[in-house]
């Protein structure tokens, strides 16, 4: 999870942020699993930063971090947009904390990285992850990503509604097919920007960029958004 989007989810009471393997995660009052995990480089900022604080067996966000978290309505971010001679150039944007939100911008959609449409497939998978209780089985398969591997996609089933949830992700992902499916996991799952895919899929520089557009092409077409031509090879 990239940006402030991890603060805001470690927020609510009770919640605390613990360690899980080589990274953290977001654990709610009574949960086992992961709500998400995080980068242990934003981690490092935020303790440096002091905006976290010991709790319980884990972290939380302190008094400090919960007044930076205040103060990010009033900020901006750095995205990635096309200029006037149509080379990528970074800008200036309102922080929002959706999954690909610092790649597309509503109000200038022809200058952004994603369009409308690969946005709302990007966040359409991203919703039916949280409701599926997947974390555990996919978190498992993360390390084999650098070995050019994708994952299984299988879980034990928490109950109807999570169960639903599972197997549209799965079947959205099986659809995208091996090698797009690890860029959906890493940005729209684990939430990592594009260089931190890279470095995490052992991937060359700026291959995010082109990877995933082609990605949540093909997750579009599977959703019904967009005709199979546009859903490209990669």
């Amino acid at each position: 999870m990239t940006g402030f989007a991890w603060m805001k989810k470690l927020a609510p009471k009770g919640r605390e942020l613990r360690r899980q393997g080589a990274g953290y995660g977001i654990f709610s009052p009574r949960s086992r699993r992961a709500l998400v995990m995080i980068d242990p480089q934003d981690i490092e900022v935020a303790q440096s930063a002091h905006w976290l604080m010991v709790q319980g067996e884990g972290l939380a966000l302190s008094a400090k971090g919960r007044a930076q978290l205040a103060k990010i309505g009033k900020e901006t971010v750095t995205v990635d947009i096309l200029d006037d001679q149509g080379r990528w150039a970074k800008a200036q944007r309102k922080p929002d904390f959706g999954v690909l939100s610092r790649y597309y911008s509503p109000s200038t959609p022809a200058t952004t990285l994603l369009n409308r449409v690969q946005f709302e497939a990007g966040e359409r998978l991203h919703g039916d992850y949280y409701r599926s209780s997947l974390a555990p089985s996919i978190t498992q398969n993360w390390q084999s990503f650098g070995a050019g591997r994708s994952p299984t996609y299988a879980a034990s089933d928490p109950g109807e509604g999570a169960l639903a949830a599972k197997s549209r992700v799965m079947r959205a992902l099986e659809a995208v097919g091996p090698k797009l499916d690890q860029i959906l996991i890493a940005m729209v799952i684990r939430e990592l920007s594009l260089e931190g895919a890279e470095r995490h899929l052992s991937w060359p520089r700026h291959a995010a960029r082109f990877a995933l557009p082609l990605a949540l092409d093909r997750l579009a077409h599977h959703y019904g958004l967009i005709t199979p031509q546009r859903a490209s090879a990669f």
